[in-house]
């Protein structure tokens, strides 16, 4: 048994469909606005380097009694000390080349003109003319210096450089030593006396900001309110989205970031530069968001790539429905039986009226095929009861008459029932090979690929790569 469909009926479905009019193809992208700004990105300051000055004064001496007849030597006559240098004596050996050494009462200017210096001289009594003239008594560990005469030997050792400042720790560390940052100078041992000038608060504030990028950047402003900023140039190679909570660095409105401890600050003509005198340091550099900025940055390009792929075959799907509807409309005005087919499918008809169609769904019917014809159809001869009537292809709605054809064997009427091809016979239907199917064309799309992002990222390359090579 076969189905077929009977438009005879008084009941049918009918739909008015319009011939003049198509959807709109909206263009349903993203409402992203991109802006040019110059920006300032900063960071919170874990490390920052001072310049130091160091001296190291050792006074090695040697003591003997000046006796009225005999000169004698003292107990523990060879001594050495550390001599304590002020900020201001220090300077003066480094910048100006001199020292004054007092003890005792004598006073030796001593010409310093190299990193290390060494000189000898009386610093406790007199020698004249082979005579000496004793000192001033003193005591040192317990021992009694009685009318002495010291001889001295004077190490003078200075440097200055610069010690990097741990801002968490509050120490500075000079040449392998720590100290405390905050008291502006310390002594050691093998240092001598070290002096620091403690940074003077500027526009950072008491949380100061180290200073990654200050440049050009691109602002990207989504439909949901979203901003980022984009920065693909110079070696810089990432996106961080700005958040609404904010904070004044130098005085200017500053923006959270998504990242911990990073900030934005937006500049104007009037406001060109922060000039933040620390960028960020190979110390500073945070791996977390060195890596999340580039996994967020990759996930927000791949996410970026899907939704315009998924548009453009949404706007290429509804333009060629458009087009296929189009086809339809014409169709409809010049066969309308054709139209219902291609609209609805099989058990549709089809009238035009003005510029509407109306098309009607007719009730499915049993029925089987007629052997009892012998001649050659377009239509397929078939039984409705005892009445015999022709399905017409495609359609597969009942009519009265059939389209009759000269009976060629290469070139038999078929159809398609169930999924296979029969061809009808005296003795029932016969499958036949299957027909050739017409294959659609292919929607071509590239992808476009995340570049730099390997090289480039939140930092410089200078940066990252002093900070592996002082891991």
């Amino acid at each position: 048994m076969l189905i077929a469909y009977d438009c005879n009926q008084s009941r049918l479905n009918l739909t008015s469909i319009s011939l003049v009019t198509t959807p709109s193809c909206l263009d349903e992208s993203r409402n992203v606005t991109v802006t040019k700004e110059r920006v300032t990105i900063t960071q919170t300051t874990l490390f920052r380097t001072v310049k130091y000055r160091r001296c190291l004064i050792t006074a090695h001496n040697s003591a003997f009694r000046c006796g009225k007849v005999i000169d004698t030597a003292h107990q523990n006559s060879i001594f050495s000390d550390i001599v304590q240098v002020s900020e201001e004596e220090c300077n003066d050996i480094i910048h100006k080349g001199r020292y004054r050494y007092s003890l005792g009462g004598n006073t030796v200017d001593i010409t310093i003109n190299h990193q290390f210096t060494m000189t000898a001289f009386v610093s406790r009594g007199y020698i004249r003319q082979g005579s000496c003239e004793p000192g001033t008594p003193f005591t040192r560990d317990g021992v009694f210096y009685d009318r002495p005469v010291v001889n001295t030997e004077l190490h003078i050792r200075y440097s200055e450089g610069e010690g990097l400042v741990d801002l968490e720790e509050n120490v500075v560390r000079i040449e392998g030593k720590s100290c405390n940052f905050q008291s502006g100078k310390c002594f050691d041992a093998d240092l001598g006396y070290v002096f620091w000038e403690i940074p003077k608060p500027d526009c950072s504030g008491e949380d100061p900001k180290s200073l990654i990028y200050e440049g050009n950047a691109e602002l990207v402003l989504e439909g949901n309110g979203n901003r980022y900023i984009q920065v693909t140039h110079s070696g810089y190679d990432f996106q961080i989205l700005i958040r609404n909570e904010t904070l004044y660095l130098c005085g200017i409105l500053t923006w959270h970031t998504e990242h911990p401890r990073l900030y934005v600050t937006f500049l104007n003509k009037d406001q060109p530069s922060l000039n933040l005198r620390y960028p960020v340091k190979s110390q500073e550099v945070s791996m977390l968001n060195y890596i999340n900025s580039k996994i967020v940055y990759s996930f927000r390009h791949v996410r970026e790539s899907v939704i315009n792929l998924f548009n453009t075959f949404k706007q290429d799907r509804c333009k060629t429905h458009n087009r296929i509807t189009e086809n339809l409309m014409t169709l409809a005005t010049t066969s309308p039986k054709e139209f219902a087919y291609a609209y609805g499918g099989p058990g549709y008809t089809a009238t035009t009226r003005g510029e509407v169609v109306y098309l009607a769904q007719c009730n499915p019917v049993l029925v089987s095929p007629d052997l009892s014809r012998v001649d050659c159809y377009s239509e397929m001869p078939v039984k409705i009861g005892n009445r015999s009537m022709f399905m017409a292809p495609r359609s597969r709605i009942l009519i009265p008459v059939g389209t009759k054809l000269e009976c060629l064997p290469d070139m038999m009427p078929k159809y398609n029932i169930d999924g296979k091809w029969y061809h009808t016979t005296t003795h029932g239907l016969m499958q036949s090979p299957s027909p050739r199917t017409i294959s659609p064309e292919s929607v071509d799309y590239e992808f476009e690929p995340l570049t730099g992002i390997s090289e480039g990222g939140l930092y410089s390359s200078e940066i990252i790569v002093r900070n592996t090579r002082r891991q």
